[in-house]
Parts: C-alpha cells; sequence; structure tokens
C-alpha cells in the first residue's frame, strides 16, 4: 500500500487512492465471508458464559468484571497509547516528509516503505527472543512484557522527538536523512511492544484472551479516530508546528509506558474464571 499509493495520487488525484483501495477491500470481501463465518450451535452456545455459583454469568458481566482489573486497565492504557502513535504516523508521516522535509511525493516510498519494513523484522525477531528468554529461565514474564513494552513506547518517543527538531531546523540534506533515520528506528523499536501488550491478554486471561484482545483493539482504534484529526487541527491551529505533534505522541508513549511498567500483570487474574 506504501509503495503504489503515490504513484496512484500523481496519476489520479487523491480520490483515485481511495477508490482503488475501496473497490479491492469490495472485491476481496466475498472470498473472506465465504471462509470465515461459522454457525455456532446450540450445544457450543454455553462456551460463550461462564458460571458462578451455578448461575450462568453472560458474557457483558465478564467483560464489566475483567475490564475493571488493573491489569486489563494497563492493556487498554498502552494500546491507546501506542496506537495513537501508529495511526498517527501511518496517516501524517508522508506529509511530514513532504512539507516539513521537502520531499517530492514521487520519492516518498523510499522514505515511507522502508520503516514499516525494518517493522515486521523487528516484530518477529522481539518474539524469537522473548520465549528463548522465557525458555532459558533468563527473565520472568513480566520482567518481559515490562521491558518490551516499556522499549517500544519509550524508544520511539525518543526518536520522534529528535525527528521533530531535525524538522524544525530546516531541510537540508543532513537533516533529511537523520529524520527518516529517526522515524525507521522509532517505528522499528515499536514493533518491540509485540512482545508486550501484544500477548499479555493471554497471561492475564486466558479464558477469555479473546475478549480482553478485542478491548484493547478497541482502545487502540478510539485512539486512531482521534489522533489523527486532532494532529490535523493541531498543524492548522500551530502553523504546520510538527515538533507539537510529535510531542503529543511522545508524551502519550511515556505516560502510557509508565502506566504499563506499574500494572502490567503476569498471571491469571481472578475475574478470568468466572
Amino acid at each position: 500500500m506504501f509503495t503504489v499509493t503515490p504513484a496512484i495520487v500523481l496519476a489520479g488525484g487523491w480520490e483515485a487512492a481511495f477508490y482503488t483501495f475501496g473497490a479491492a477491500a469490495i472485491f476481496w470481501f466475498p472470498f473472506w465471508a465465504a471462509s470465515s463465518f461459522e454457525v455456532v450451535s446450540d450445544s457450543s452456545a454455553g462456551g460463550m458464559y461462564g458460571t458462578e455459583g451455578g448461575a450462568k454469568v453472560g458474557v457483558v458481566d465478564e467483560w464489566l468484571a475483567l475490564v475493571k482489573t488493573r491489569e486489563v486497565k494497563a492493556i487498554c492504557v498502552a494500546q491507546f497509547a501506542q496506537s495513537w502513535g501508529g495511526y498517527g504516523l501511518l496517516s501524517w508521516l508522508p506529509t511530514y516528509f513532504e512539507e516539513a522535509l521537502g520531499v517530492p511525493l514521487g520519492d516518498l516510498p523510499a522514505f515511507t516503505v522502508l520503516p514499516y519494513f525494518i517493522q515486521g523484522i523487528v516484530g518477529v525477531a522481539s518474539g524469537i527472543v522473548a520465549d528463548r528468554w522465557l525458555r532459558e529461565g533468563r527473565f520472568d514474564v513480566k520482567f518481559i512484557r515490562r521491558a518490551f513494552q516499556t522499549a517500544g513506547m519509550v524508544g520511539p518517543a525518543a526518536c520522534l522527538t529528535g525527528a521533530a527538531i531535525l524538522g524544525g531546523a530546516g531541510a537540508t540534506e543532513t537533516n533529511v536523512f537523520a529524520a527518516a533515520v529517526l522515524v525507521d528506528v522509532g517505528l522499528a523499536l515499536s514493533a518491540l511492544t509485540l512482545a508486550g501488550v501484544s500477548v499479555s491478554h493471554l497471561d492475564v486471561a486466558p479464558r477469555h484472551a479473546g475478549l480482553v484482545f478485542a478491548t484493547g483493539n478497541t482502545c487502540a482504534t478510539i485512539a486512531g479516530v482521534i489522533a489523527v484529526p486532532l494532529s490535523g487541527f493541531v498543524l492548522e491551529a500551530t502553523g504546520q508546528s510538527w515538533s507539537t505533534v510529535f510531542g503529543i505522541i511522545a508524551v502519550l508513549y511515556v505516560v502510557g509506558a509508565a502506566y504499563w511498567w506499574a500494572c502490567v500483570g503476569d498471571e491469571p487474574v481472578p475475574e478470568d474464571s468466572l
């Protein structure tokens, strides 16, 4: 997507990009639907309920009990904070390179694709390293979740701060290169969270991992819904102050990492047994 979008925009305008990816989604939907929907029989419906004192506990009651725990709150806060930056960068990174650093639209793929390619490599590597450390007993689960998530949020915060400073210093060749490197490193480090919050729901609520994962993802999506338009408003209100936009992301990263470090869990919460 990041590779072809600039070419589509250059050839047919920004509307063409929306039409192209919208049509691709419509084309793909029937194939996805045919392989994804499953009819749940009455005999298996009990899997949606737990029991407490012989009485059925509905999925809503289970969810309410889980979201009140500090461990699940930590997942929600961390996913909200990191997705604020993730969605914000996903939407505004091309604009930053084009307007703040003077990179031509046709050259954007070289700057916007590489970070996500590196991110994929780091994400796979983080899982391999975390699993090895657990198997070898080097660190316990809580330390690994803390370390990877904190590095995956504080690291990008530092990199974005540096990129914002360079953006304000002028679009020299050196600044453009250095800012690109910082963004690449920041996005790569963000993939470390795949060994943090992305698997924490299995630690704290293995019986309701899907429910907790969905709750965290909802918080992440809400962050994206707010972050993208708010970043645009901030840019307009401050006269294209990228340091302000990146500063907001950096602060949320640090706050989210601090809350995560204090509240992350490493074993099933009692509410998971409902």
